[in-house]
């Protein structure tokens, strides 16, 4: 069985790249509405009995909120103590954060150690090894409550590595992904590799159908190749190579940020969830 690439590793970084340039600033964007109600809410009654120290741990955990984790392990010692720092040094944190799409390798699993997929069969896509040498993960756009109601994370170092485990076949991808239903592409395996609320993604190992008066024993004039989909509300998006899909992927269900959810100096102390 053939398996085809047609990108080369330079335009794959280039692509991961543009992903985690593109989302960090939307998701900066998003934060340089919340950062200075965290700098000037004043304190409530839910902390009144605190002391300065404590009032600004509040102040934090009210950023804490959208960015998903805390800012407590970050890498060289760097230290956020007030809301603004976290916009002072953001092009050094948000990768630590994950405030660009993607999670940190630490430490990344050598492409070696990776499986194949099936008893020896076929290899994970060379494209996406070579995102997994760079980052952990691709969770997609927006911060962290938006990708939790709406966002389709695609892949995680954990999935990749238990990936053998979720292989399937064709038959059993078929009332899955709606891409196998509607599409004329001979499937020989893949997973799903993402879920979401709106829908789900997959990395499919396939190839053109047979065409007619073609030569059924030809396999070479019909390579499979390795793409990749992502279903939303039983509408597939079909993409051919990795940096393909990851400039579509910089936008996929992220909300407009026109119309991010509003919160106001109420909110800080005691106001989110």
């Amino acid at each position: 069985m053939i398996e085809n690439t047609v990108t080369n590793r330079a335009e794959i970084l280039e692509a991961l790249a543009n992903y985690r340039q593109h989302v960090a600033a939307r998701n900066r964007y998003a934060l340089e509405q919340y950062v200075p109600l965290a700098e000037s809410a004043e304190p409530n009654d839910l902390v009144a009995d605190m002391d300065e120290d404590g009032i600004a741990e509040e102040r934090m955990f009210f950023l804490e909120y959208f960015v998903g984790q805390g800012f407590d392990r970050l890498a060289g010692g760097r230290e956020l103590r007030r809301p603004a720092d976290l916009l002072t040094h953001y092009d050094e944190v948000a990768p630590q954060l994950g405030l660009d799409g993607t999670c940190r390798p630490t430490p990344c699993l050598p492409a070696r150690a990776l499986p194949r997929l099936g008893p020896g069969r076929h290899r994970l896509p060379p494209e996406l090894l070579v995102v997994a040498e760079q980052v952990d993960c691709l969770h997609g756009p927006g911060l962290e409550p938006e990708r939790e109601q709406q966002g389709i994370p695609f892949w995680t170092m954990l999935d990749l590595e238990k990936t053998p485990q979720f292989v399937v076949e064709p038959d059993e991808l078929a009332g899955t992904s709606s891409l196998v239903e509607v599409s004329d592409l001979e499937v020989a395996a893949g997973w799903n590799c993402g879920h979401g609320y709106p829908g789900d993604a997959y990395v499919l190992l396939c190839r053109e159908p047979l065409a007619e008066g073609d030569d059924e024993e030809n396999d070479d004039a019909r390579p499979w190749s390795w793409k990749y989909t992502v279903d939303i509300d039983f509408a597939a998006r079909l993409f051919h190579s990795m940096p393909e899909f990851l400039e579509a992927y910089k936008d996929i269900c992220a909300v407009d940020t026109a119309v991010y959810p509003e919160y106001g100096l109420e909110d800080v102390f005691g106001g989110v969830p």
